[in-house]
Parts: C-alpha cells; structure tokens; sequence
C-alpha cells in the first residue's frame, strides 16, 4: 500500500469522505474512486455519494470498471432507486442502451414519484415523464441526466409553479402514486417523442384515470410519428407535406428486411434510415444508391424508419459553386406560431454544427435568418407561413416544434415540406444572450405556453418570471 493510500476497512463513513476529498484536492483520483467504493460498499443510499463516485471514476480514468461495479452494486440493493437511477444513467452515457433501460424501469418502479417543495403556489403542474426509454444519461461531467425526447418545458416554469414529477416507465407503479397525489391544477405531459409509444400509453392511462386538463396530450402526440405525419398533413393544405416514411420494428431491421420494404413500398434511393426513439441525428445515415452503404446496424435494438428524402437544397449566387441544404424551425403555444430559427449546412444533415462553420463563411445566410425571425410570411413563398399555422392549429397540441424547409424537387417545387413535429426541441431562453433577436422569441414562446397552462387549469395569469438569457460583459 503507497504511502497515500489509506486502509479503508476500519475507517468510519465520515472518515472515508474526508479521505475522499483529500484524495480529490491532490488530483488523485484513482484513490478517491478506490475509498469510494468501500464507502458505498458500506451505504450506496446517497445521491452526492454516487455523483462524486462517478466523477471520480471519470477523472481516474475508470468508467468501465465502475459502471461493472455500481452494476453488481445494484443487484445487491435492489431496492435502493437512487442507486438504481444512477447505474442506468451512466450506462446509457456509455451507450449500453438495452441495460439501461432494464435498470431504469425498477428505478422508476421504486419511486415513480418526486414532489415539488415549490412554496408560494399559485398553479400545480402534475409533470408526466419516463425515463426508460430512448437515450436517457447521466454525464460524470455535467453531473446532470439528461431525458432526450422530453420537452424541457416543465424546467423553464414561473417560480410560482409548483412541478410534480410522475414517472410512467412501470405503470402500475404510477397508478399506485396516483392514489395519493397532492391535489394538481394540471397534467403537463412531458413525454414528446412520438416513438415512445408505450410511456405515451402509460402516460395517456394515467391522464384518464385523473380527469384533469392535460397539456400536450399523449395521443395527440403519438399521432405525429414519422411514419403517420404525412397523412396527419394530408388535406390540411395544399401548400403542407412530409415525406414518405415506413416504420420497421424491432427485429425487422436487417439490411435484407429494408431492401424488401422500399421495393414493395416502392421507395427509391435516396433515403434515409433513421432509428427511432433517439434525438439531434442520432443512428441516423443517409442512402444513396445501395443499402449496403448502411454497413453496421445503427439502432441499437429499436425499431427504424425508411424516410422518402426530398430536395430542399438550394443554390445562391453569393456562393458559386455551393450547395445549401436549409431546415427552419418554428413553435407553436397557446394559439400563435413562432419564427425561431434558420439554420443552414453544405451537407443534408443540417444541425448547429454543421451550420455554423457555413455561416461563418457565408455571413449573408445570418441575414437571411434574420429576415425569417423578423417576419415569415414575407421570407417564406407567399401562403406558406399562414398555410403552417393552419396545421399546426390542427394537431391538437398546446405546444409544439416543426422543423421544416421548401421542397426544390421539380414534382412539388414551392410547398413546405415538414420533416418532423414534437415538443422535444429544446427551449433556449437561458442559454442565448439575453435580448438578442432569438432569444427574445424563446421569451414570447415560453410566455405563451405559461398562458396555456393557465388557460387550460382555468387558473388566472399573473405577471410570470420567466428565465434569463445569458448576459455577455462588454469588458472594457
């Protein structure tokens, strides 16, 4: 044993935490994972237990071993839902997808519910989540989880408000939290991913057997699916569509399975396939001419869809030679549709990291978002933007994000081509510059969804306190 190292067998819980944090101020963290694994060998029941472990593990250099350790842990304390809930967040950060999923739904069962200790209430918000399914993780470095394919929403609420969190993952579980449910103005369905089919059933049940107004319903949600979007837009406008799109479920995702589905659907190259239930372009690849191209499996056990791809690519003369592929992205809450953003990338995948550097080289396409967030119905062709409101009026949610761009493709050249609808898109009110043109529209959008919830709860408004955006030091 070196000579920094301690004999933790006979040390007092205390001790060890103290040995812990001396470790930690020496950098030395092989150690302080070392001293805190006899420590939780001992009392695993603390959630600042477990984060500093697993911060520790990660600066050692040891996820792996600790990820194999809090596993066995877990078995032993089958009960302990913090330590359960922990384990499946960091080994969904590792992506071991499947594992973590098994682990997060007896973490849920344990304890699916999480009141609010808000004071000064003016509205009680009963918040709907899941946590076993799609990419949920926890990050060593953030010492945050993170639930993609849950609206951020129910974060961003009036201090006023109180949140009561109900996880859905083990339904009777959720039904048995039910029974005893402080008394709410409100169901806030968080779960937004239309792929997370069973937590939105879970979700739908619960709201049943409540009887309250429900805000974004479960249903409604799971309608807006890749696979039924385009005949959810179909009728809705001349002016709307979506691309062709076929679901194949889980064990029906060999490349020989989707060669099969596009020559009977009569699908052609190129396409996209897509897995479902994951966020931001994950598992997600685009075909071109065989689909040998696909080479891996990148769904990890779920289901895939096969998406039509259609041209929205564009050409400027500012940039000869340049090809630019644009995705739009509007919100709509409490009635009204919201211009949010352009973003625009030299690549089909158009995302924030591919389209900064792109807009970096061609400033214009700033001023092009600009004129969108300004005013829409001017950017966009005439009709498109009134035509969007019109169906986004009609999808029946109180709060929703579309992503969408204007079909180039000679057979349906001008129409708005929506590629996906759901309220996941996260809210950026906190973390753009404070006033800036974008997160002025975060601030109206967030406004406008606190006056839903109001509406809806037949609860009167109250001049809310919304979030910050960041505010920038001029220097001197």
């Amino acid at each position: 044993m070196g000579p920094t190292q301690h004999d933790a067998r006979e040390e007092s819980d205390a001790d060890l935490t103290q040995a812990i944090r001396h470790a930690q101020k020496n950098q030395q963290f092989a150690e302080a994972y070392r001293l805190g694994k006899t420590q939780l060998e001992r009392i695993p029941q603390s959630e600042s237990k477990l984060a500093g472990f697993i911060k520790n593990a990660h600066d050692a250099g040891l996820l792996d071993e600790c990820a194999d350790f809090l596993v066995d842990l877990a078995e032993q304390h089958s009960d302990d839902a913090d330590l359960l809930n922990y384990t499946a967040g960091l080994l969904g950060e590792m992506g071991q997808h499947q594992q973590s999923r098994a682990l997060a739904i007896r973490a849920a069962a344990r304890r699916p519910f999480f009141p609010s200790r808000t004071k000064n209430i003016k509205l009680h918000v009963l918040a709907l989540q899941c946590i076993a399914t799609g990419d949920y993780r926890y990050s060593p470095l953030s010492a945050r989880f993170y639930f993609p394919g849950i609206t951020d929403l129910y974060t961003l609420l009036d201090p006023a408000i109180a949140v009561h969190r109900l996880l859905v993952d083990d339904l009777s579980a959720a039904v048995e939290a039910v029974q005893s449910l402080p008394q709410c103005d409100i169901v806030l369905n968080t779960i937004s991913d239309p792929d997370y089919e069973q937590s939105l059933h879970n979700a739908a049940t619960i709201c049943d057997a409540l009887g309250l107004p429900v805000f974004n319903s479960p249903r409604q949600v799971r309608k807006l699916n890749r696979a039924s979007l385009p005949a959810v837009v179909h009728g809705k406008s001349d002016k709307l569509m979506s691309a062709r799109s076929v679901y194949l479920p889980p064990g029906r995702t060999k490349n020989s399975d989707i060669s099969a589905t596009m020559e009977n659907e009569k699908l052609a190259f190129p396409v996209i396939i897509r897995a479902s239930g994951f966020q931001g372009g994950q598992h997600m690849k685009r075909i071109d001419n065989d689909i040998k191209e696909l080479g891996v499996e990148l769904y990890r056990g779920n289901g895939v869809y096969i998406i039509e791809l259609i041209d929205v690519s564009f050409q400027d003369p500012r940039a000869t030679g340049c090809l630019f592929y644009p995705k739009y992205r509007a919100f709509f809450a409490n009635g009204q549709l919201f211009p949010m953003h352009l973003l625009v990338s030299d690549q089909y995948e158009v995302h924030k990291k591919t389209s900064d550097p792109v807009r970096t080289r061609h400033p214009w396409l700033l001023d092009m978002e600009a004129e969108y967030v300004q005013d829409p119905e001017q950017h966009l062709p005439q009709g498109l933007w009134a035509a969007l409101k019109t169906g986004m009026s009609s999808f029946g949610l109180d709060y929703c994000g579309v992503d969408f761009a204007v079909s180039t493709r000679p057979e349906d050249c001008g129409k708005l081509v929506l590629f996906e609808c759901n309220a996941a898109m996260a809210n950026r009110i906190g973390v753009l510059p404070e006033g800036s043109q974008i997160q002025r529209q975060w601030h109206d959008v967030t406004q406008a969804a606190h006056m839903a919830l109001c509406t809806k709860s037949g609860v009167k408004p109250w001049p809310f306190v919304l979030k910050k955006g960041l505010l920038l030091s001029l220097g001197k």
